[in-house]
C-alpha cells in the first residue's frame, strides 16, 4: 500500500489479488486518477472508485465500465474535471451532459 501511496503508478505493478482491494485502488486513483486503466475489473465498476478517478482526471472515465459510464453524477464529474470526457460518456447519457459541457466552454 506504501507503494501506491508514493507511486500511484505502482498499481500497474502489484499483484493481481490485489487490484481489487477497494482502498489501495482508492489510494493510488486520488494521485492519479488514470491509475484506474491498472486496477480489477471490479474496481472499474465501483462507483466509489471511480468517482475519485474522475475528480482527480475527468479522462479516467475511458477505463470504467459501461455501466458507469451512464451515471450521471460520475459523467458530470468527469466533464467538470475535463471537458474531453463527455467523449467516454455512453450514448444515451450524452444528451443529459451535453448542458454540462456547455457551462464548461
Amino acid at each position: 500500500m506504501l507503494a501506491v501511496k508514493s507511486n500511484p503508478k505502482a498499481l500497474m505493478l502489484i499483484e493481481e489479488s490485489m487490484k481489487d482491494d477497494e482502498e489501495i485502488v482508492l489510494e493510488a486513483v486520488k494521485k492519479n486518477g488514470m491509475a484506474l486503466q491498472y486496477a480489477h475489473s471490479i474496481m472499474k465498476n465501483n462507483e466509489n472508485v471511480v468517482l475519485e478517478a474522475v475528480k482527480q482526471n475527468g479522462l479516467a472515465l475511458q477505463y470504467a465500465t459501461d455501466r458507469i459510464k451512464c451515471i450521471r453524477a460520475i459523467v458530470t464529474a468527469a466533464v467538470t474535471q475535463n471537458g474531453e470526457a463527455l467523449r467516454y460518456a455512453r450514448s444515451d447519457d450524452t444528451k443529459k451532459t451535453e448542458n454540462v459541457e456547455q457551462k464548461h466552454q
